[in-house]
Protein backbone atom coordinates (compact mmCIF):
# COMPACT_ATOMS: atom_id res chain seq x y z
CA UNK A 1 0.00 0.00 0.00
CA UNK A 2 1.11 3.57 -0.66
CA UNK A 3 1.54 5.33 2.63
CA UNK A 4 -0.84 7.88 4.05
CA UNK A 5 -0.07 11.42 2.84
CA UNK A 6 0.93 13.89 5.52
CA UNK A 7 -0.92 17.01 6.57
CA UNK A 8 -1.47 19.71 5.48
CA UNK A 9 -2.93 19.03 2.05
CA UNK A 10 -2.79 22.36 0.27
CA UNK A 11 -5.17 23.53 -2.47
CA UNK A 12 -2.38 23.45 -5.06
CA UNK A 13 -1.67 19.81 -4.26
CA UNK A 14 -5.35 18.95 -4.56
CA UNK A 15 -5.75 20.64 -7.91
CA UNK A 16 -2.55 19.08 -9.23
CA UNK A 17 -3.84 15.64 -8.32
CA UNK A 18 -0.86 14.50 -6.27
CA UNK A 19 -3.15 14.02 -3.25
CA UNK A 20 -6.60 14.98 -2.15
CA UNK A 21 -7.93 15.96 1.23
CA UNK A 22 -9.53 13.10 3.03
CA UNK A 23 -13.09 13.44 4.24
CA UNK A 24 -13.41 10.23 6.18
CA UNK A 25 -14.81 9.19 9.50
CA UNK A 26 -12.68 7.10 11.78
CA UNK A 27 -13.38 3.37 11.66
CA UNK A 28 -15.59 3.29 8.56
CA UNK A 29 -16.03 -0.25 7.23
CA UNK A 30 -13.81 -1.32 4.36
CA UNK A 31 -16.39 -2.12 1.70
CA UNK A 32 -16.13 -3.10 -1.95
CA UNK A 33 -15.64 -1.68 -4.56
CA UNK A 34 -11.86 -1.51 -4.31
CA UNK A 35 -9.42 -2.31 -7.14
CA UNK A 36 -9.56 -6.06 -7.72
CA UNK A 37 -12.98 -6.52 -6.08
CA UNK A 38 -15.57 -8.54 -8.07
CA UNK A 39 -18.39 -6.72 -9.84
CA UNK A 40 -22.02 -7.84 -9.81
CA UNK A 41 -22.46 -7.70 -13.57
CA UNK A 42 -26.11 -8.72 -13.36
CA UNK A 43 -26.79 -5.12 -12.27
CA UNK A 44 -24.77 -3.58 -15.08
CA UNK A 45 -25.55 -5.44 -18.32
CA UNK A 46 -23.79 -4.49 -21.54
CA UNK A 47 -25.75 -4.71 -24.78
CA UNK A 48 -23.78 -6.30 -27.66
CA UNK A 49 -23.81 -2.94 -29.46
CA UNK A 50 -21.98 -1.35 -26.50
CA UNK A 51 -19.07 -3.80 -26.40
CA UNK A 52 -17.03 -1.82 -28.94
CA UNK A 53 -17.48 1.50 -27.05
CA UNK A 54 -16.56 -0.22 -23.77
CA UNK A 55 -13.35 -1.62 -25.28
CA UNK A 56 -12.53 1.81 -26.73
CA UNK A 57 -12.82 3.44 -23.30
CA UNK A 58 -10.80 0.69 -21.62
CA UNK A 59 -7.95 1.61 -23.96
CA UNK A 60 -8.44 5.32 -23.26
CA UNK A 61 -8.40 4.88 -19.46
CA UNK A 62 -5.81 2.11 -19.14
CA UNK A 63 -3.49 2.27 -22.16
CA UNK A 64 -3.23 5.68 -23.84
CA UNK A 65 -1.80 8.63 -21.90
CA UNK A 66 -2.71 12.31 -22.02
CA UNK A 67 -0.15 13.17 -24.73
CA UNK A 68 -1.61 10.53 -27.06
CA UNK A 69 -4.66 11.42 -29.16
CA UNK A 70 -6.88 9.02 -31.06
CA UNK A 71 -8.46 10.44 -34.22
CA UNK A 72 -11.49 8.18 -34.50
CA UNK A 73 -14.94 7.88 -36.03
CA UNK A 74 -17.47 9.44 -33.65
CA UNK A 75 -20.05 6.69 -34.27
CA UNK A 76 -17.81 3.69 -34.94
CA UNK A 77 -15.33 3.65 -32.09
CA UNK A 78 -13.53 0.67 -33.58
CA UNK A 79 -12.42 2.88 -36.49
CA UNK A 80 -9.19 4.61 -35.43
CA UNK A 81 -7.72 6.72 -38.21
CA UNK A 82 -4.52 7.71 -36.46
CA UNK A 83 -2.79 7.97 -33.09
CA UNK A 84 -1.11 11.35 -32.67
CA UNK A 85 1.70 11.29 -30.10
CA UNK A 86 3.37 14.01 -28.09
CA UNK A 87 0.65 16.66 -27.80
CA UNK A 88 -0.45 17.86 -24.37
CA UNK A 89 -4.21 18.51 -23.98
CA UNK A 90 -5.27 22.13 -23.96
CA UNK A 91 -2.18 23.52 -25.67
CA UNK A 92 -2.33 25.59 -28.83
CA UNK A 93 0.19 23.27 -30.49
CA UNK A 94 -2.06 20.28 -29.80
CA UNK A 95 -5.15 22.01 -31.22
CA UNK A 96 -3.31 23.05 -34.36
CA UNK A 97 -1.75 19.67 -35.01
CA UNK A 98 -4.98 17.77 -34.41
CA UNK A 99 -6.83 20.15 -36.69
CA UNK A 100 -4.24 19.60 -39.44
CA UNK A 101 -4.31 15.83 -39.11
CA UNK A 102 -8.11 15.69 -38.97
CA UNK A 103 -8.38 17.88 -42.05
CA UNK A 104 -5.89 15.75 -43.95
CA UNK A 105 -7.87 12.58 -43.18
CA UNK A 106 -11.15 14.33 -44.02
CA UNK A 107 -9.89 15.44 -47.43
CA UNK A 108 -8.48 11.99 -48.12
CA UNK A 109 -11.85 10.34 -47.39
CA UNK A 110 -13.68 12.84 -49.60
CA UNK A 111 -11.19 12.19 -52.42
CA UNK A 112 -11.75 8.46 -52.07
CA UNK A 113 -15.54 8.97 -52.13
CA UNK A 114 -15.28 11.06 -55.31
CA UNK A 115 -13.13 8.45 -57.09
CA UNK A 116 -15.46 5.55 -56.37
CA UNK A 117 -15.02 2.09 -54.83
CA UNK A 118 -11.46 1.65 -56.14
CA UNK A 119 -9.48 4.89 -55.66
CA UNK A 120 -6.27 5.12 -57.65
CA UNK A 121 -2.94 6.87 -57.43
CA UNK A 122 -2.51 6.08 -53.76
CA UNK A 123 0.67 6.49 -51.73
CA UNK A 124 1.41 4.40 -48.64
CA UNK A 125 -0.51 6.71 -46.28
CA UNK A 126 -3.52 6.77 -48.61
CA UNK A 127 -3.48 2.99 -48.74
CA UNK A 128 -3.41 2.78 -44.94
CA UNK A 129 -6.43 5.07 -44.61
CA UNK A 130 -8.28 3.19 -47.37
CA UNK A 131 -7.83 -0.12 -45.57
CA UNK A 132 -9.38 1.39 -42.45
CA UNK A 133 -12.17 3.03 -44.47
CA UNK A 134 -13.19 -0.25 -46.11
CA UNK A 135 -14.47 -1.41 -42.69
CA UNK A 136 -17.15 1.28 -43.00
CA UNK A 137 -18.33 0.24 -46.48
CA UNK A 138 -18.06 2.15 -49.73
CA UNK A 139 -17.94 5.73 -51.09
CA UNK A 140 -21.18 6.90 -49.46
CA UNK A 141 -19.97 5.76 -46.04
CA UNK A 142 -16.56 7.34 -46.63
CA UNK A 143 -18.17 10.68 -47.42
CA UNK A 144 -20.27 10.52 -44.25
CA UNK A 145 -17.25 9.47 -42.18
CA UNK A 146 -15.34 12.55 -43.33
CA UNK A 147 -17.67 14.59 -41.13
CA UNK A 148 -17.35 12.33 -38.07
CA UNK A 149 -13.66 12.59 -37.21
CA UNK A 150 -13.18 13.22 -33.50
CA UNK A 151 -10.08 13.54 -31.28
CA UNK A 152 -9.87 11.81 -27.89
CA UNK A 153 -6.89 12.14 -25.55
CA UNK A 154 -5.72 9.24 -23.44
CA UNK A 155 -6.48 9.33 -19.71
CA UNK A 156 -4.15 6.75 -18.18
CA UNK A 157 -2.12 9.07 -15.90
CA UNK A 158 -5.23 10.96 -14.85
CA UNK A 159 -7.07 7.71 -14.15
CA UNK A 160 -4.18 6.26 -12.12
CA UNK A 161 -4.04 9.46 -10.04
CA UNK A 162 -7.77 9.06 -9.42
CA UNK A 163 -7.38 5.44 -8.35
CA UNK A 164 -4.80 6.52 -5.78
CA UNK A 165 -6.91 9.43 -4.53
CA UNK A 166 -9.98 7.23 -4.26
CA UNK A 167 -8.48 5.46 -1.26
CA UNK A 168 -8.49 8.65 0.79
CA UNK A 169 -12.26 8.98 0.95
CA UNK A 170 -13.47 5.92 -0.95
CA UNK A 171 -14.52 4.04 2.23
CA UNK A 172 -16.73 6.98 3.27
CA UNK A 173 -18.25 7.19 -0.20
CA UNK A 174 -19.00 3.47 -0.27
CA UNK A 175 -20.48 3.54 3.22
CA UNK A 176 -22.72 6.45 2.19
CA UNK A 177 -23.88 4.61 -0.94
CA UNK A 178 -24.66 1.54 1.16
CA UNK A 179 -26.74 3.67 3.50
CA UNK A 180 -28.96 4.63 0.57
CA UNK A 181 -29.14 1.10 -0.81
CA UNK A 182 -27.01 1.95 -3.84
CA UNK A 183 -24.67 -0.73 -5.29
CA UNK A 184 -21.04 -0.33 -4.29
CA UNK A 185 -20.04 -0.36 -7.95
CA UNK A 186 -21.45 3.17 -8.29
CA UNK A 187 -18.35 4.33 -6.38
CA UNK A 188 -16.59 4.00 -9.76
CA UNK A 189 -18.64 6.84 -11.25
CA UNK A 190 -16.43 9.69 -9.93
CA UNK A 191 -13.59 8.24 -12.00
CA UNK A 192 -15.62 9.20 -15.06
CA UNK A 193 -16.85 12.51 -13.67
CA UNK A 194 -13.78 14.00 -12.02
CA UNK A 195 -11.00 11.42 -11.60
CA UNK A 196 -11.80 11.56 -7.87
CA UNK A 197 -10.57 15.14 -7.55
CA UNK A 198 -12.92 16.87 -5.12
CA UNK A 199 -11.43 20.25 -6.10
CA UNK A 200 -12.62 19.72 -9.68
CA UNK A 201 -14.60 22.62 -11.12
CA UNK A 202 -15.82 22.52 -14.71
CA UNK A 203 -16.11 25.44 -17.13
CA UNK A 204 -19.91 25.22 -16.88
CA UNK A 205 -19.88 25.42 -13.07
CA UNK A 206 -20.13 21.76 -12.03
CA UNK A 207 -18.18 21.12 -8.81
CA UNK A 208 -16.70 18.31 -6.75
CA UNK A 209 -16.03 14.63 -7.32
CA UNK A 210 -19.65 14.11 -8.40
CA UNK A 211 -19.69 17.24 -10.61
CA UNK A 212 -23.04 18.64 -9.49
CA UNK A 213 -24.39 21.83 -10.99
CA UNK A 214 -25.62 24.33 -8.39
CA UNK A 215 -29.29 23.89 -9.35
CA UNK A 216 -29.17 20.10 -9.07
CA UNK A 217 -27.05 20.11 -5.94
CA UNK A 218 -29.49 22.39 -4.12
CA UNK A 219 -32.15 19.67 -4.38
CA UNK A 220 -30.24 17.49 -1.93
CA UNK A 221 -27.49 19.41 -0.11
CA UNK A 222 -26.53 22.92 1.01
CA UNK A 223 -25.29 25.14 -1.81
CA UNK A 224 -25.41 28.74 -0.62
CA UNK A 225 -23.31 31.66 0.61
CA UNK A 226 -22.02 29.74 3.61
CA UNK A 227 -21.68 26.14 2.43
CA UNK A 228 -21.14 24.42 -0.89
CA UNK A 229 -21.48 20.74 -0.08
CA UNK A 230 -20.89 19.79 -3.69
CA UNK A 231 -17.21 20.11 -2.78
CA UNK A 232 -17.50 17.65 0.11
CA UNK A 233 -17.04 14.12 -1.29
CA UNK A 234 -19.09 12.41 1.42
CA UNK A 235 -22.00 14.85 1.50
CA UNK A 236 -22.04 15.11 -2.28
CA UNK A 237 -22.18 11.30 -2.38
CA UNK A 238 -25.40 11.45 -0.36
CA UNK A 239 -26.81 13.79 -3.03
CA UNK A 240 -25.63 11.53 -5.85
CA UNK A 241 -27.14 8.49 -4.12
CA UNK A 242 -30.52 10.19 -3.80
CA UNK A 243 -30.45 11.32 -7.42
CA UNK A 244 -29.50 7.88 -8.69
CA UNK A 245 -32.06 6.17 -6.48
CA UNK A 246 -34.74 8.43 -7.99
CA UNK A 247 -33.54 7.57 -11.49
CA UNK A 248 -33.38 3.83 -10.84
CA UNK A 249 -36.87 3.85 -9.32
CA UNK A 250 -38.26 5.59 -12.41
CA UNK A 251 -36.31 3.91 -15.21
CA UNK A 252 -35.97 0.44 -13.73
CA UNK A 253 -32.34 -0.33 -14.58
CA UNK A 254 -28.86 0.96 -13.85
CA UNK A 255 -27.76 1.63 -17.45
CA UNK A 256 -30.50 4.26 -17.82
CA UNK A 257 -30.12 5.56 -14.26
CA UNK A 258 -26.39 6.09 -14.79
CA UNK A 259 -26.91 7.70 -18.19
CA UNK A 260 -29.40 10.08 -16.60
CA UNK A 261 -26.59 11.33 -14.39
CA UNK A 262 -25.06 12.82 -17.54
CA UNK A 263 -28.09 13.46 -19.73
CA UNK A 264 -30.59 14.37 -17.03
CA UNK A 265 -33.73 12.62 -15.89
CA UNK A 266 -35.93 14.65 -18.25
CA UNK A 267 -33.66 13.77 -21.16
CA UNK A 268 -33.84 10.03 -20.46
CA UNK A 269 -37.58 10.34 -19.94
CA UNK A 270 -37.91 11.81 -23.45
CA UNK A 271 -35.65 9.12 -24.92
CA UNK A 272 -37.74 6.33 -23.38
CA UNK A 273 -41.00 7.90 -24.56
CA UNK A 274 -39.66 8.50 -28.09
CA UNK A 275 -38.24 5.00 -28.61
CA UNK A 276 -40.73 3.07 -26.47
CA UNK A 277 -37.79 1.21 -24.97
CA UNK A 278 -35.96 1.07 -21.65
CA UNK A 279 -32.95 -0.67 -23.20
CA UNK A 280 -29.97 1.69 -23.40
CA UNK A 281 -28.47 -0.07 -26.42
CA UNK A 282 -31.72 0.33 -28.34
CA UNK A 283 -32.08 3.97 -27.26
CA UNK A 284 -28.56 4.78 -28.46
CA UNK A 285 -29.32 3.15 -31.81
CA UNK A 286 -32.72 4.77 -32.35
CA UNK A 287 -32.87 8.03 -30.43
CA UNK A 288 -31.67 11.11 -32.31
CA UNK A 289 -31.43 14.40 -30.47
CA UNK A 290 -28.85 17.18 -30.55
CA UNK A 291 -28.75 17.07 -26.76
CA UNK A 292 -28.10 13.32 -26.75
CA UNK A 293 -24.59 13.70 -28.09
CA UNK A 294 -21.31 11.83 -27.87
CA UNK A 295 -20.87 12.34 -24.11
CA UNK A 296 -24.35 11.07 -23.23
CA UNK A 297 -24.19 8.13 -25.63
CA UNK A 298 -20.86 7.03 -24.18
CA UNK A 299 -21.33 7.78 -20.49
CA UNK A 300 -22.45 4.30 -19.47
CA UNK A 301 -19.77 2.68 -21.65
CA UNK A 302 -17.14 4.75 -19.83
CA UNK A 303 -18.53 3.64 -16.47
CA UNK A 304 -18.46 -0.03 -17.49
CA UNK A 305 -14.92 0.38 -18.83
CA UNK A 306 -13.80 1.73 -15.45
CA UNK A 307 -15.50 -1.17 -13.65
CA UNK A 308 -13.75 -3.70 -15.88
CA UNK A 309 -10.37 -2.05 -15.35
CA UNK A 310 -10.82 -1.93 -11.58
CA UNK A 311 -11.97 -5.55 -11.45
CA UNK A 312 -8.79 -6.58 -13.28
CA UNK A 313 -6.58 -3.96 -11.65
CA UNK A 314 -3.72 -6.35 -10.76
CA UNK A 315 -3.27 -7.08 -14.48
CA UNK A 316 -4.25 -3.72 -16.01
CA UNK A 317 -2.76 -1.41 -13.36
CA UNK A 318 0.06 -3.44 -11.79
CA UNK A 319 1.55 -1.86 -8.69
CA UNK A 320 -1.11 0.87 -8.45
CA UNK A 321 -2.68 1.02 -4.99
CA UNK A 322 -5.05 3.56 -3.41
CA UNK A 323 -3.78 5.87 -0.70
CA UNK A 324 -4.59 4.72 2.82
CA UNK A 325 -7.63 6.51 4.30
CA UNK A 326 -6.94 9.64 6.30
CA UNK A 327 -9.05 9.71 9.44
CA UNK A 328 -10.84 12.54 11.20
CA UNK A 329 -13.50 13.07 13.84
CA UNK A 330 -16.91 14.60 13.12
CA UNK A 331 -18.33 17.08 15.61
CA UNK A 332 -22.01 18.10 15.21
CA UNK A 333 -22.47 21.79 16.00
CA UNK A 334 -25.37 23.50 17.76
CA UNK A 335 -24.33 27.15 17.35
CA UNK A 336 -23.01 29.52 14.73
CA UNK A 337 -19.20 29.43 14.90
CA UNK A 338 -16.39 31.60 13.58
CA UNK A 339 -13.57 29.74 11.81
CA UNK A 340 -10.91 31.69 13.72
CA UNK A 341 -12.36 30.46 17.02
CA UNK A 342 -12.25 26.85 15.85
CA UNK A 343 -8.63 27.18 14.71
CA UNK A 344 -7.62 28.73 18.03
CA UNK A 345 -9.58 26.33 20.27
CA UNK A 346 -8.38 23.13 18.64
CA UNK A 347 -4.97 24.27 17.45
CA UNK A 348 -5.82 23.39 13.85
CA UNK A 349 -3.88 24.94 10.98
CA UNK A 350 -6.03 26.82 8.48
CA UNK A 351 -4.89 24.60 5.60
CA UNK A 352 -5.87 21.50 7.55
CA UNK A 353 -9.27 22.99 8.34
CA UNK A 354 -9.89 23.82 4.68
CA UNK A 355 -8.85 20.33 3.62
CA UNK A 356 -11.16 18.62 6.08
CA UNK A 357 -14.06 21.02 5.52
CA UNK A 358 -14.10 21.81 1.79
CA UNK A 359 -17.80 22.68 1.89
CA UNK A 360 -17.13 25.82 3.96
CA UNK A 361 -17.47 28.78 1.57
CA UNK A 362 -14.98 31.60 1.12
CA UNK A 363 -16.96 34.28 3.05
CA UNK A 364 -17.01 31.99 6.11
CA UNK A 365 -13.30 31.22 5.79
CA UNK A 366 -12.58 34.96 5.56
CA UNK A 367 -14.60 35.63 8.71
CA UNK A 368 -17.38 37.56 6.96
CA UNK A 369 -19.88 34.88 7.92
CA UNK A 370 -20.09 32.10 10.52
CA UNK A 371 -20.32 28.34 10.08
CA UNK A 372 -24.07 27.59 10.26
CA UNK A 373 -25.50 25.86 13.32
CA UNK A 374 -26.03 22.18 12.61
CA UNK A 375 -22.98 21.83 10.37
CA UNK A 376 -20.98 18.69 11.14
CA UNK A 377 -17.46 19.96 11.76
CA UNK A 378 -14.48 17.80 10.84
CA UNK A 379 -11.28 17.90 12.88
CA UNK A 380 -8.09 15.83 12.81
CA UNK A 381 -8.54 12.66 14.85
CA UNK A 382 -7.93 13.07 18.58
CA UNK A 383 -7.33 9.72 20.23
CA UNK A 384 -9.76 9.04 23.07
CA UNK A 385 -11.71 12.29 22.63
CA UNK A 386 -15.36 11.99 21.66
CA UNK A 387 -17.31 14.66 19.71
CA UNK A 388 -19.24 15.94 22.75
CA UNK A 389 -16.02 16.48 24.66
CA UNK A 390 -14.51 18.33 21.73
CA UNK A 391 -17.53 20.57 21.35
CA UNK A 392 -17.49 21.38 25.07
CA UNK A 393 -13.98 22.79 24.64
CA UNK A 394 -15.39 25.82 22.79
CA UNK A 395 -15.66 28.84 25.12
CA UNK A 396 -19.13 30.30 25.66
CA UNK A 397 -18.04 33.51 23.95
CA UNK A 398 -17.52 31.54 20.72
CA UNK A 399 -21.06 30.11 20.64
CA UNK A 400 -23.33 32.44 18.67
CA UNK A 401 -27.12 32.21 18.42
CA UNK A 402 -27.38 33.79 14.96
CA UNK A 403 -25.57 34.31 11.70
CA UNK A 404 -23.68 37.48 10.84
CA UNK A 405 -26.20 39.65 9.04
CA UNK A 406 -25.50 40.72 5.48
CA UNK A 407 -26.00 44.21 4.18
CA UNK A 408 -27.27 44.69 0.65
CA UNK A 409 -26.67 47.16 -2.13
CA UNK A 410 -28.94 47.70 -5.12
CA UNK A 411 -26.93 47.96 -8.34
CA UNK A 412 -27.39 51.22 -10.24
CA UNK A 413 -26.89 51.93 -13.92
CA UNK A 414 -23.19 52.42 -14.62
CA UNK A 415 -22.04 50.43 -11.58
CA UNK A 416 -19.30 47.83 -11.90
CA UNK A 417 -18.33 45.18 -9.39
CA UNK A 418 -14.92 46.79 -8.89
CA UNK A 419 -16.48 50.19 -8.19
CA UNK A 420 -18.86 48.70 -5.63
CA UNK A 421 -16.01 46.77 -3.99
CA UNK A 422 -13.95 49.97 -3.59
CA UNK A 423 -16.95 51.86 -2.29
CA UNK A 424 -17.58 49.38 0.51
CA UNK A 425 -13.99 48.54 1.31
CA UNK A 426 -14.10 44.94 0.12
CA UNK A 427 -12.72 42.94 -2.83
CA UNK A 428 -14.18 41.97 -6.18
CA UNK A 429 -13.54 38.32 -5.31
CA UNK A 430 -15.46 38.59 -2.05
CA UNK A 431 -18.46 40.22 -3.74
CA UNK A 432 -18.44 37.73 -6.60
CA UNK A 433 -18.24 34.76 -4.22
CA UNK A 434 -21.00 36.00 -1.89
CA UNK A 435 -23.37 36.70 -4.78
CA UNK A 436 -22.64 33.84 -7.17
CA UNK A 437 -21.35 36.25 -9.82
CA UNK A 438 -19.45 34.50 -12.61
CA UNK A 439 -15.90 35.06 -13.76
CA UNK A 440 -16.93 37.84 -16.13
CA UNK A 441 -18.33 39.79 -13.15
CA UNK A 442 -21.51 40.77 -14.96
CA UNK A 443 -24.12 42.61 -12.88
CA UNK A 444 -27.29 44.51 -13.85
CA UNK A 445 -29.25 47.52 -12.60
CA UNK A 446 -31.72 46.58 -9.87
CA UNK A 447 -29.73 43.54 -8.77
CA UNK A 448 -29.33 43.28 -4.99
CA UNK A 449 -25.79 42.42 -3.95
CA UNK A 450 -24.96 41.08 -0.52
CA UNK A 451 -22.07 42.84 1.18
CA UNK A 452 -19.62 41.63 3.83
CA UNK A 453 -20.49 42.30 7.44
CA UNK A 454 -19.64 45.83 8.53
CA UNK A 455 -19.68 47.27 5.02
CA UNK A 456 -22.18 50.12 4.80
CA UNK A 457 -22.82 53.63 3.57
CA UNK A 458 -25.84 55.75 2.79
CA UNK A 459 -27.08 53.33 0.12
CA UNK A 460 -26.77 50.09 2.14
CA UNK A 461 -29.79 48.52 3.80
CA UNK A 462 -29.91 45.74 6.34
CA UNK A 463 -31.41 42.39 5.26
Amino acid sequence: MIGRPTWPLHAKQLAAGSMAAAILLAALPCLALEPGAPVDWSLFPVAPSLEVPVQFWIEIFAHYDQDQWLLHDEERLDVIWEVVDGEIPGTRAARRRLARESERIRKTLLRFAAQGPEPSGLDDEDQRILEIARALGGPDEWKAAAGRIRAQAGLRSRFIAGVRRSGLYGPGIRATLAGYGIPQEIAALPHVESSYNFAAYSKVGAAGVWQFMRSTGRRFIAVNDDLDERRDPIRATAAAAQYLRESYTEFGNWPLAITSYNHGQNGIRRAVMTTGSSDLGEIIAKYHSRAFGFASRNFYAEFVAVLRILEKAPERLPGIEPFAPVRCVEVPTRHFLAVKDILKTYGVAEDDFRSLNPAVAAPVLRGQRRIPAGYVLRLPTSAGVDPDTLYAMLPETCLHAEQVRHTTYTVRRGDSLSQIARRFGTSVGALASMNGVGRRHLIYPGQKLRLPAGASDGFAQQD
